[in-house]
Parts: structure tokens; C-alpha cells; sequence
């Protein structure tokens, strides 16, 4: 079995034409500025779509490569083999009509050595162009450099995260980028994609992959018309997240989304949603877990909650929120609802972990606290024009050493003793 593997994608995926590519290449990334990442760049979300229609925006991702890499792990999805832990191509090298690009076959032995997740296993590459699609960009920005191609398809979220943590062991101290190719929702209607999008980036953002996974399952659940996954790639952006988070990454840089509705080739009935985004090392220990909700987003939640309370008096089901505009409202978080009567406690209902949406939590806790908390009788409906509603969005638990590392004002506290427990927001 050959070392070398041809071009598969060439005159499909890209211009099969050297000249032709070359140029289509340097359009994509003379589209827009080199940003500052405020931090050490570990590895780029890149989209694996034609070039006609996501090549803008994985120009955008790959502006920010430079030389200074000796190697590159690209992690893909294997659309057309199935793939039990992580597929390498352990050997030789990748071409396109731009020349060949050498594997790092040290890395490789490396990886095979550290885990049976880890199988040299060419027939998953052979017609696979998730990756290929990305080694032109590479070739005009990353020099010189050697690659390792991996696939993963694998639906167990648990394999994927311990193939991360595998690889990222085996990349510390190593002049090594990862770039993580992976398209987003396929194949609903525009705005639907761009609301479904939205929320998963928001996930993406908080660098969990437990939250990650645990939100495109919630959105899936909901039944989108047409919408078959939120992020193709999804295997391979677990594995990759936790390996840059064993990197140091703790920060999470937006850098553009589209969707093919945006080409000009693109129905807006039939869409895959596209994005460029980087995972730095800041070495910041303030970021936010929970970024602050705008103005709009906290009057959304707040007439939701008001309006829950107002259909119970008609006797109105609580019905699913449909997607918010605003993406954080989408995503599964523990809150809180108080609803007060003038000065006295009308109820107070909530969860200590993400059970839904936020959107749709608010919906349900809010008529549970005017109706169905055991300490209150419920709520009338001459007193309702009266009642004022507070929502405490909670941030992951965390154990703390002693009481002097609360903050007051910031900080909720969860209080355990045995089976007890007692919680002040």
C-alpha cells in the first residue's frame, strides 16, 4: 500500500488547476486583517466546505498561521469510513495540485505508541476530503511544515475527549498548531441555521465539552426542520478541544461566520452553517464563565418569565421557547426565578445544574415560583400586576478552600453537610 495518497478533492472541493487555486487561495486570505489574539495561538476552527462557499472564511482562520510551526495536527470528520477511535495517516505524505506536504511520521509512532485509540488506518483518508480541503491554505501560510491527518466519527463523546487528552499530552512542549476542520449546522433554513449556529458557537465559547456536547444534543432534541447536526466535525472538536485545553487554552476568539446562504451559488432553504474561531492561551485567570447578559436578552428572559405567569391564569400550557436571537438564552444553564409581592417572597423556584434552556427554564420556574412553591400560598390574579421577578443565571459550582474566597455581591453559595443543603444566591 502505497505512503503517498493523491489528491481526492481536486476539481470538486477546489480548482484543480494549480494557477487557478493559487489564486483562488490568496483571494481568500486577502479578505480581511490579521487580528491580534491576545494570546498564544494552540489551534483554528476551520470549515471543510467547496472553496466557493466557505473558502472566505476558513481565509480568515488561516491568516493567522504563520511559520513558526514544525508540525500540524489536522483533526477532521470521516464522512465515508467509519472510525472507532482516532484514523492516522501515519506515513509519506498528502498532495494537491499545489505539491506534497510530508507526514509527521514520528508523531505518528508517538500517538500509536501512546493508545490503542490511535490506528494507522488509510482507507478512512483515501476518498476523504475534510482535511485535504485545508492543505492548500497551509501551503501558502504555514511553510514548510510536516502535518498528521486524524479522523474521527466516533458518536461516544467520552472516546473523543480521552483521544483529546491522549494527543494534547503528546503535543506539550512541541512547535505544533492544530486546525480542526469541521462545518456547522446542516441543513435547515437560513435563520434557523444562524440561531442554531449562534448557540453553538456560545457553547464552543465557554472551552467545556461536556457543555458542548450536552447543548447540540438539547438542540437537536428540539426538532429544528432539516437540521441533521450542529456541528459535522463533532468528534474531532471534542478531541481537539480538550487537547488545545491541555495546551493551555483558555480562551476562544470568534473570527467569522457565514453560512452558504451567503454565496451567491447558496439556497436559503437548504443551508451548512461555517465558521473560523481560534483557541489561544491568554494566561488569564479572570475570564468570565458566564459572559453578562445585554440589555435585550435580560428583557427578553424578563417578559418571558412575566408572560409564563400571565398564560397560567388562562390556563396555557408552558410550550417550548422557540430559538432566541440571543444565542446565550439557547444555551443550558442553572437559574433561578424569584417573584416578589411588594416586599414579601412570592416563590422562589431553580436548579442547581443546566437541566434545559435557559429560555425554557425561565419559562417553567417562573410559574412554579408564583404558583407552586410550598411556603407562599399561589399567586392571585389581582396581585399579579404587582409581583416584581428577579432571574439569578448560576455559573458552574465550584468547591472553594475556606469562606474568605467568597466574594459578596458576586458569588452565590451552595452550603452540604451530610444530606443537608442550603444555597443563598
Amino acid at each position: 500500500m502505497s505512503d503517498h495518497r493523491p489528491p481526492a478533492a481536486a476539481g470538486l472541493f477546489y480548482p484543480k488547476s494549480p494557477d487557478q487555486l493559487s489564486s483562488e487561495i490568496d483571494r481568500c486570505l486577502r479578505s480581511g486583517p490579521v487580528r491580534d489574539l491576545r494570546g498564544k495561538l494552540i489551534a483554528l476552527l476551520v470549515p471543510h466546505a467547496g472553496v466557493a462557499y466557505s473558502g472566505a472564511v476558513a481565509g480568515e482562520a488561516f491568516r493567522h498561521v504563520g511559520h513558526e510551526w514544525d508540525r500540524v495536527v489536522l483533526l477532521g470528520p470521516a464522512h465515508r469510513v467509519r472510525v472507532e477511535g482516532a484514523a492516522l495517516w501515519a506515513r509519506g505524505s498528502f498532495e494537491t495540485p499545489l505539491g506534497r506536504v510530508p507526514i509527521d511520521d514520528a508523531l505518528a509512532d508517538e500517538l500509536l505508541s501512546a493508545s490503542p485509540l490511535f490506528q494507522d488506518q488509510r482507507d478512512a483518508h483515501r476518498e476523504e476530503h475534510s482535511l485535504e480541503v485545508e492543505l492548500p491554505f497551509l501551503q501558502k501560510t504555514a511553510g514548510s511544515c510536516k502535518i498528521l491527518p486524524i479522523l474521527l466519527n466516533n458518536e461516544n463523546p467520552d472516546i473523543s475527549r480521552q483521544i483529546g487528552q491522549a494527543l494534547g499530552q503528546e503535543l506539550i512542549g512541541k512547535k505544533v498548531l492544530m486546525i480542526i476542520s469541521s462545518d456547522l449546522s446542516h441543513y435547515p433554513d437560513r435563520e434557523t441555521a444562524r440561531r442554531v449556529d449562534r448557540t453553538s458557537l456560545a457553547a464552543l465559547k465557554r472551552l467545556d465539552a461536556d457543555f458542548l456536547y450536552r447543548t447540540s444534543q438539547m438542540i437537536l432534541k428540539r426538532g429544528e426542520p432539516n437540521l441533521f447536526c450542529t456541528f459535522c466535525g463533532e468528534a474531532a472538536l471534542l478531541a481537539g478541544l480538550e487537547a488545545a485545553k491541555v495546551l493551555g487554552a483558555d480562551h476562544m476568539e470568534l473570527l467569522r461566520y457565514a453560512n452558504a446562504a451567503d454565496s451567491p451559488e447558496g439556497d436559503p432553504d437548504r443551508v451548512v452553517g461555517y465558521a473560523a474561531a481560534a483557541f489561544v492561551r491568554t494566561g488569564r485567570k479572570d475570564h468570565e464563565e458566564i459572559a453578562p447578559l445585554d440589555h435585550a436578552a435580560e428583557e427578553e428572559l424578563l417578559q418571558t418569565a412575566r408572560m409564563s405567569i400571565s398564560d397560567a391564569f388562562e390556563r396555557k400550557s408552558v410550550a417550548r421557547a422557540p430559538l432566541s436571537r440571543h444565542p446565550e438564552l439557547n444555551l443550558p444553564d442553572a437559574v433561578f426565578v424569584t417573584v416578589w409581592l411588594g416586599e414579601n417572597l412570592q416563590g422562589c423556584m431553580g436548579t442547581l445544574e443546566p437541566r434545559e434552556a435557559l429560555l425554557e427554564a425561565v419559562r417553567r420556574l417562573a410559574r412554579e415560583s408564583a404558583f407552586e412553591d410550598p411556603r407562599t400560598e399561589p399567586l392571585s390574579r389581582g396581585d399579579f400586576p404587582a409581583i416584581r421577578i428577579e432571574i439569578s443565571i448560576l455559573s458552574p459550582a465550584r468547591r472553594i478552600p475556606n469562606a474568605d474566597a467568597i466574594e459578596p455581591g458576586r458569588h452565590g453559595v451552595i452550603l452540604r453537610h451530610g444530606l443537608r443543603r442550603g444555597l443563598f444566591l
